[in-house]
């Protein structure tokens, strides 16, 4: 079954809590989404130290 943003493209820049959820949504809705983010990674994945 086809969905709705099927054959969409979306380049997320997004750093920001909200934004990154969005694109999420974006992927499930069926949009190809590249992240693009700088070369030392996103800012919030450093927030917390890793498990």
């Amino acid at each position: 079954m086809a969905k709705p943003l099927d054959g969409i493209r979306v380049f997320d820049l997004t750093v920001a809590a909200v934004g990154p959820w969005a694109t999420k949504l974006l992927g499930a809705m069926g949009a190809d989404v590249i992240k693009v983010e700088a070369p030392g990674g996103d800012q919030l994945s450093h927030a917390v130290p890793p498990r």
